[in-house]
């Protein structure tokens, strides 16, 4: 890790590191035994927590409200073509606040550019909510925050349908005791009634990706995505342009870059008790049938879908993100006058009818914009594919944030409309076979925001909790059990978390409790350090406005915010309620919240670097008059494992 460090720095960072180093006994041994010694100068430490690598900041929202998903997110991550390692191990960023990064690595990161992106595929998860996948392509650019919309199960937007069965159970050998059916059937207007439906005879026994058998209760689900759903490029897995599709063609199979035109899908979950979920089946197969609503154009006659028109059938890899062509489906019209696709299947997942097209802009379609801006909100970009609607949307605060859109469709008009607070204030325009670079012209007002430069530090608490202060009492090796059970009994004779302020006159009462000279210099080192460091800082205002900076080696960065005070809260206990998608009873949750956060990469007892997260512990305010500010954050832990990680 790289620091800067003074001679004094030197010497309290091998005291509060509590390794044997050059100074410090001539420092201790200085003070006479038995007198406090007088509290050293602020010291200021410059540390480095990302060591190059880039954060992809994501956002986790509902797809039917828009607001931020509150149950607990779990993230995995695939690495791009090329196999490479592009990213750090994703799974210390679960989230139960709707926010997570990815990390690129250093090495992939310094590569990245236009003409070679690095990719990577990442797949979310949430108890409640149909999985799903994005691909993330980084150019070198700065890169906005990613809106990824989840799918609820209890309460899905218009033009998704969801159904359950319960009382469905195997047995020790993972064979299923009863017959699936499962129909779920749309409401809205525009899907005219289209609905999916899937099948599993008794006997069948179902295995997760592992080969392991799915034992006892199961709780079944499918769900049915009409074409006609609104925005149906923001919930469908992986969006209507993934990366890469799997093809089979010329007797093996290929990955393609191209983009889907979709008719409809479906997933279906079945999971037991220990949270194995159902992929493969032996002894029997299922049967799916995915309607598509009647009138739906088929992209390959330029007329609507009727009897006997083709389209590929996919499937999608929960664990790679991937979608696979699996067959060739033929198009019957049923009673309604919607259109069946039936099928047999022999794993489970995602299925998909799709249209794919591969001729599109790489590596993207370049973008422009006619004027540079800054935002303290998102702008919306709705990208509108001729015959098709709005195919995918972006959010972004700065005109550097989009650049390209990757496997745009060479073959078709793309119109883009901007978005402030739902009004268009901008818009470009693509012609049909064209890869021209598109600017997207803006002539609306803009809502002007105002750059405040940031200085952000890291410190020991003001007032320690016992927990806090067990922590910094820890890390004091020649602590006896006994002097740090007395100092706990003196600082928190009751209440655990009561803050209590550590100063001079509270360092004679701990020598009064028989704290060696040497060890109360050791605390006093600590409380005069301020970190600096390099990291990510995620925060959301009381205005629920989104603040995402990249702080640099001297701790600062800019903010953006209109001409009027807004505040990061301190900690709050959220209370929510909701229905579980299962039982469909009502259910009441907890969980700390907190505004914002400081993000980065520190080495562990182990030696091995993982994601660093430190939330903030008290309230700020900024007010409008304000040309600067100061944002501290007061963590005990994060402090000295970063002072540990510069010694390292």
């Amino acid at each position: 890790m790289k620091f800067k460090l003074s001679t004094v720095t030197c010497s309290i960072l091998c005291a509060t590191t509590l390794v044997a180093c050059g100074g410090t006994d001539d420092i201790i041994d200085a003070i006479i035994d038995k007198v406090l010694p007088p509290m050293p100068e602020e010291t200021i430490v410059t540390a480095d927590l990302n060591q190059g690598r880039v954060a992809i900041p994501l956002e986790f929202i509902d797809a039917k409200t828009g607001q931020i998903v509150q149950e607990k997110i779990s993230l995995h991550a695939e690495d791009d073509i090329a196999q490479s390692n592009v990213y750090e191990d994703p799974t210390q960023q679960n989230s139960q606040n709707g926010y997570a990064y990815i990390y690129l690595t250093a090495d992939a990161a310094k590569s990245a550019s236009s003409n070679k992106p690095v990719k990577l595929r990442v797949i979310i998860s949430a108890d409640g909510y149909f999985t799903t996948s994005t691909d993330i392509i980084y150019t070198g650019h700065p890169i906005s925050l990613q809106k990824i919309s989840l799918v609820s199960k209890a309460a899905p937007p218009a033009g998704i349908a969801v159904a359950l069965q319960k009382d469905v159970k195997t047995d020790t050998s993972g064979k299923l005791l009863k017959d699936i059916q499962l129909t779920a059937k749309t409401t809205d207007v525009a899907s005219k009634g289209a609905a999916a439906s899937f099948s599993l005879a008794a006997n069948t026994i179902l295995k997760d990706e592992k080969g392991q058998a799915l034992i006892g209760d199961l709780k079944v689900s499918i769900g049915y995505f009409s074409p006609k759903t609104e925005n149906i490029g923001a919930v469908f897995p992986g969006g209507l342009n993934p990366d890469q599709v799997k093809v089979f063609e010329n007797n093996q199979w290929q990955l393609q870059q191209g983009y889907f035109v979709t008719a409809g899908l479906m997933a279906v979950d079945i999971t037991d008790a220990q949270g194995r979920k159902a992929h493969l089946l032996s002894n029997g197969q299922g049967t799916m049938t995915i309607q598509t609503p009647a009138g739906l154009l088929n992209p390959e006659t330029n007329l609507p879908v009727k009897d006997g028109d083709t389209i590929p059938v996919w499937s999608h890899s929960e664990t790679t993100g991937l979608w696979q062509q699996e067959l060739v489906g033929k198009f019957k019209q049923n009673a309604q006058g919607n259109f069946d696709v039936s099928y047999q299947v022999s794993h489970l997942s995602y299925w998909n009818l799709d249209w794919h097209y591969s001729r599109v802009c790489s590596p993207a379609l370049p973008i422009t914009f006619n004027k540079q801006f800054n935002t303290h909100q998102p702008l919306k970009i709705e990208v509108d594919i001729a015959n098709i609607g709005v195919y995918n949307t972006f959010y972004v605060k700065n005109s550097n944030e989009f650049k390209g859109l990757s496997n745009a469709p060479q073959d078709r008009a793309i119109t883009f409309k901007v978005k402030q607070n739902n009004t268009v204030v901008g818009q470009g325009y693509k012609a049909a076979n064209s890869c021209n670079t598109v600017n997207i012209n803006i002539t609306g007002q803009l809502q002007t925001s105002r750059e405040i430069p940031t200085q952000v530090y890291i410190t020991a608490p003001k007032g320690f909790t016992k927990a806090e202060l067990s922590i910094l009492l820890d890390n004091i090796s020649s602590l006896s059990s006994a002097e740090k059970t007395a100092i706990l009994k003196l600082t928190h004779p009751s209440d655990p978390n009561a803050k209590f302020s550590i100063n001079q006159n509270t360092l004679k009462k701990f020598m009064d409790l028989g704290v060696d000279v040497k060890e109360i210099a050791l605390i006093q080192a600590v409380l005069s350090i301020k970190i600096q460091a390099n990291g990510y800082f995620f925060g959301t205002d009381s205005f629920n406005n989104n603040h995402a900076a990249y702080v640099n080696d001297q701790g600062k960065m800019t903010l953006f915010a209109l001409q009027q005070d807004f505040s990061f809260n301190a900690p709050k206990t959220i209370t929510y309620n909701t229905v579980n998608w299962w039982t469909q009873q009502p259910e009441t949750y907890s969980y700390q919240q907190y505004s914002a956060s400081l993000h980065g990469y520190t080495k562990n007892a182990q030696g091995y670097y993982q994601s660093t997260y430190i939330p903030l512990k008290n309230a700020v305010t900024i007010k409008k008059t304000d040309t600067q500010a100061t944002i501290i954050f007061e963590d005990i832990s994060a402090l000295q494992q970063i002072m540990k990680n510069i010694k390292k």
